[in-house]
């Protein structure tokens, strides 16, 4: 007893634990015919019990159902509202409302009779009234009408099956009109048959209709009643013949056809002719479609949807996934939050009366770097040994939920895992994260061939800024690299090269794919990677300062304090039309003044200037007649400036709190007054603030607002009279 209280305790434990869990999304996709309509729910739930789920359906007419698909026949057409209301069993509802248009079918009516003809004196024609009645009504009217070929001798009757005795042979009309008074629809159906000698052959044929395609059925007889000896000729109302036993007719256009056959029956010396009306419909179609453009979080849809009928009096109906609607053709919509979002389109043209409906979902970036899912694994027999190398937004695993999914049917949410397949072969691994913090999902799939000697298709990689290189680690079924080819794609151009390293030109997320080829064992196997490329932190910044030589009259040094790179070049101008490439030139100047210098200095991915005027005056004292020069000194190790007497040192800044949820605070003590200057960059290098302060010497603390900012990785660039200093700034 103990134990079973135990057990019950623990259920309730899981249950309660799988409620606050859970989560579910009503929706539904329909199809129609006529006026019976064909539900198919494809509602979830993540309570891991789909089964336990309770549907109520409400059809808009006040009828109700609970079945899981119903299919639903309405008595008349019009707009419909249809309500699916789900409830997962462990405190999750969800409701999904959509709307669409029957059109009531149009009432049709075809008159149509078969006859038999009897020998002797009397030339009797039984007739057998097969006419038809899309409203299956009882309350139908029939004219029949009898005359010679020179329209003499008529006969008339109202019986729905006449029996007509002629008073000679020859050729005779017949000709039956049907009123349906239900559905107010008029049938006529004429024919022409011939007596001779008792003896008469008769054209005759049915026809099925498909769009703008007759299949015709010939049944003509000759006067023995066989098909022996019988010539056709079909003659159709666009102008077209045939001579076939039983053609198919493809009409160009709906509408009213004539459709007649006549026969020749030279054994008997009889003629007949049979005369039929159709109704073709064109078929209809329409597709609702559209494509969409992502900024941020906003979303333009583009609507390229279709219809057959060419028409412009289309109406279009918008639903979002946060209950937001709109019926502008091609509207703009801006979510207030990233994760995963869709949108549905509905259309009815209402010159054709077609409706269609599309769905799409997608994912809205919160703003930071996608997650990523990736994984690796590693064979024995018919085990894979799963290690997962997935990432949040955050560069961590933090917040990550995991859901494995195996080709067997199977699947897991562990983190890492060993699977053991049952039997083996060609086998397929899913993963799909779902980062919980900052909303973002993400799936990496891999394949295996197990048990014998499979080939296995495996790669690393090693990325350097916007370069991957790429370790092909791929094995034959042998165990080795003898007769394997390989195929590389992706977000990048193709390539065939076993280890290749590729330079995207965008940061963002990737894909890369690998694909390989054993000829010697005929095995193929697949691997692909997604993953997250952040473009580098421009790390070049031109700055120099100015110290006096007090060694050498009218010379002075400049101190290049720039911040670089290896294979950093230089540009300096000298404000006299001078120029020089060296990282430390020496320049003379032949008048005295002041003059704008300026350094440029550049590496592959970043560009930097700083200007500054300097020069001489007459009190400064070398303002004289003459001229003077400068020396530049690498500031890294200042040789041969014997002479110097005063040079600018980089100054110290204090920055914090860094992380900061909001405010920034940097401290610096001022040796002399200076200008200070910060900016505020992203990590594209975008400036997003900057702030320019005069200052006398002292300790000064100055505060940046950061709290209208995302959380991100900043950087502050900090400019004074001694050089620039740049700090790395984390925002929570």
């Amino acid at each position: 007893m103990k134990n079973l209280k135990l057990l019950l305790i623990t259920a309730m434990v899981l249950l309660y634990a799988k409620s606050a869990q859970s989560s579910c999304n009503a929706s539904f996709t329909y199809a129609i015919s006529g006026l019976t309509v064909t539900f198919t729910n494809t509602s979830t739930t993540t309570s891991g019990f789909p089964n336990m789920m309770m549907y109520n359906w409400s059809f808009g007419d006040g009828t109700y159902s609970t079945v899981k698909n119903p299919v639903k026949t309405y008595a008349t057409g019009g707009v419909k509202g249809i309500q699916l209301f789900i409830n997962d069993s462990f405190g999750c509802t969800h409701l999904a409302i959509d709307t669409f248009i029957l059109v009531n079918p149009t009432p049709t009516c075809n008159a149509s009779y078969t006859k038999l003809i009897t020998g002797g004196s009397g030339f009797t024609v039984a007739f057998t009234n097969t006419s038809a009645s899309s409203s299956s009504s009882n309350a139908i009217r029939y004219s029949w009408n009898f005359y010679n070929y020179n329209y003499t001798d008529t006969i008339t009757s109202s019986l729905k099956n006449p029996t007509i005795t002629f008073t000679n042979g020859g050729i005779k009309y017949v000709r039956l009109t049907m009123y349906d008074s239900i559905s107010s629809c008029t049938a006529t159906k004429m024919d022409s048959i011939i007596l001779y000698n008792g003896l008469a052959c008769q054209a005759l044929f049915g026809k099925t209709i498909s769009n703008l395609n007759v299949t015709l059925n010939n049944n003509s007889i000759n006067a023995a009643y066989t098909s022996s000896g019988l010539n056709y000729l079909w003659q159709f109302s666009d102008g077209t013949t045939s001579t076939t036993p039983s053609p198919v007719k493809t009409f160009a256009t709906g509408g009213m056809k004539t459709i007649r056959l006549t026969i020749q029956d030279s054994a008997h010396f009889c003629t007949h002719t049979k005369i039929d009306t159709v109704i073709l419909t064109a078929p209809v179609s329409c597709t609702a479609s559209f494509t969409k453009t992502i900024t941020g979080l906003s979303v333009a849809f583009t609507n390229t949807s279709t219809s057959s009928s060419g028409s412009s009096a289309i109406r279009y109906n918008w639903y979002f996934s946060d209950g937001t609607s709109s019926n502008l053709k091609n509207p703009t919509k801006l979510f207030t939050s990233g994760g995963v979002k869709s949108a549905r389109l509905s259309l009815y043209d209402s010159i054709s009366s077609c409706t269609d409906t599309t769905l799409v979902t997608f994912i809205l970036s919160s703003g930071l770097p996608p997650c990523s899912a990736n994984f690796y694994g590693t064979k024995s027999g018919l085990s894979v040994t799963l290690n997962n190398l997935s990432l949040n937004s955050s560069g961590t695993s933090l917040g990550l939920t995991y859901k494995w999914t195996f080709s067997d049917m199977t699947s897991s949410t562990q983190k890492n895992l060993t699977k053991t397949f049952a039997t083996g072969g060609y086998k397929t691994i899913q993963l799909d994260i779902t980062d919980s913090i900052n909303p973002c999902t993400a799936s990496a799939r891999d394949s295996f061939i197990l048990s014998g000697n499979s080939c296995q298709a495996n790669f690393t990689k090693t990325i350097s800024g916007l370069t991957v290189t790429l370790n092909n680690t791929s094995l034959n079924g042998n165990g080795n690299t003898a007769g394997l080819s390989y195929s590389w794609g992706g977000t990048f151009p193709n390539t065939t090269q076993k280890n290749p390293i590729i330079t995207f030109s965008n940061a963002g997320l990737q894909v890369i794919g690998l694909f390989i080829y054993d000829s010697i064992t005929n095995c193929t196997s697949s691997k692909s990677d997604t993953f997250n490329l952040v473009a580098p932190t421009p790390l070049c910044s031109a700055s120099f300062a100015l110290a006096i030589d007090t060694t050498t009259p009218f010379n002075f040094f400049l101190l290049n304090t720039s911040l670089i790179r290896p294979g950093s070049s230089f540009y300096w101008t000298f404000g006299d039309g001078g120029s020089s490439t060296s990282m430390t030139p020496t320049h003379a100047y032949s008048t005295f003044g002041k003059y704008l210098v300026c350094l440029t200095v550049s590496d592959s991915v970043c560009t930097s200037t700083y200007c500054d005027s300097i020069g001489m005056d007459s009190l400064g004292n070398l303002l004289k007649k003459g001229g003077f020069s400068f020396r530049t000194l690498d500031y890294t190790k200042l040789t041969g400036a014997t002479g110097l007497v005063k040079m600018a040192e980089p100054m110290k800044y204090f920055v914090y709190p860094n992380p900061s949820a909001g405010e920034l605070n940097v401290e610096v003590n001022l040796r002399e007054a200076t200008p200070l200057n910060f900016e505020l960059m992203d990590i594209s290098g975008k400036i997003l603030a900057t702030k320019n302060i005069g200052l006398a010497s002292g300790n000064y603390k100055e505060s940046l607002d950061l709290s209208e900012l995302k959380p991100s990785i900043y950087f502050l660039s900090i400019r004074s009279n001694q050089g620039v200093s740049t700090f790395k700034v984390i925002k929570n």
